[in-house]
């Protein structure tokens, strides 16, 4: 029973104090936070974009599309990580190396990906249910 507890402690504390990633990329400590309410809505325009033209996907292709939508959006991608990161200078992102990028993309998706991966999911599906769940 203590186990459940001090899980269900951890989780609640989770939700009070989001965990942050905290990078140094050329000489500069940048902190990627959890996406405010206002900024998950410029986010998500970001993230239409980047799926918009892709159709349906599936878990197994999701690498895949997620691939052909950056080569097809970059500026979504960028567009993201300003908003993750709070660096809106473009000399920033045209000066950091390709590992660090990648590790910002990195971050931000693991700062965020449990909004992503199952509120946001869950919720969307409980809102609108698919006709077999809806009878």
């Amino acid at each position: 029973m203590a186990k459940n507890i001090t899980a269900s402690l951890a989780d609640d504390l989770a939700s009070v104090f989001p965990e942050t990633k905290t990078l140094v990329i050329n000489g500069r400590t940048i902190e990627i936070a959890p996406f405010k309410f206002k900024v998950l809505l410029k986010v998500l325009q970001h993230v239409n974009n980047l799926f918009t033209d892709l159709g349906y996907f599936d878990q197994y292709s999701i690498l895949q599309t997620l691939l052909k939508g950056v080569s097809e959006h970059p500026e979504d991608l960028i567009g993201i990580l300003k908003l993750s990161t709070g660096i809106t200078d473009e000399a920033f992102y045209e000066e950091i190396t390709s590992a660090d990028g990648v590790d910002l993309i990195i971050a931000t998706w693991e700062v965020n990906k449990d909004f992503f991966s199952q509120r946001l999911g869950t919720k969307l599906k409980n809102l609108f249910p698919s006709q077999e769940e809806a009878r």
